[in-house]
């Protein structure tokens, strides 16, 4: 493998002692935790950990080569993530993690191998429905954010499994359990 630009090599540092994060809090969920959502939350811990088994996949899709305007996160690429998540929602947490594992190595092979003029592109953000309804950002502003992206959903997964456990969610959690077999 290619040794990464300096400025790379530095984001992908980042990146892994993050990951090194997220991974000792998920050691530490208790099973019966994974259904819980915290609160003003769409997602379930679970649902966090079927994103992030998804998302390296996704970033290395947007990443694969610029086009004429840069990198574009386009709609379809959202979609696809949306899908993606609810493809593997119903995975158990242990395939989920391998999932992460092994996106995250193809991920930073591919990000270690970067060509230098890359970092000069632009990601172009599409957000329908947004003001405005299209951003763009460095390549080199992107990749500090993705290196901090499993922060953000640690810190959910951590608000989630804090969340005490109201009756009713007992019960669908035993009955997401049963129909997962787990």
């Amino acid at each position: 493998m290619p040794t990464p630009l300096p400025e790379v090599r530095s984001v992908l540092q980042r990146a892994q002692n993050n990951r090194m994060v997220l991974q000792q809090l998920l050691d530490t969920v208790p099973a019966d935790r994974w259904e819980n959502r915290a609160d003003g939350d769409a997602w379930t811990a679970h649902i966090h950990l079927a994103h992030l088994a998804t998302i390296d996949t996704l970033t290395m899709e947007l990443l694969r080569e610029p086009g004429v305007e840069g990198f574009s996160l386009d709609q379809q690429l959202q979609v696809q993530r949306t899908a993606l998540i609810s493809e593997l929602a119903d995975q158990p947490v242990p395939d989920l993690r391998a999932a992460m594992d092994e996106s995250r190595d193809r991920l930073w092979r591919h990000v270690a191998a970067f060509d230098p003029e890359w970092l000069a592109q632009p990601v172009i953000v599409e957000r329908p429905g947004h003001h405005p309804p299209r951003q763009s950002l460095s390549l080199r502003a992107y990749l500090a954010s993705w290196a901090e992206h499993d922060l953000e959903h640690a810190e959910a997964i951590r608000a989630a499994i804090t969340v005490s456990i109201q009756p009713g969610a007992l019960s669908a959690a035993a009955r997401v359990r049963k129909q997962r077999g787990s």
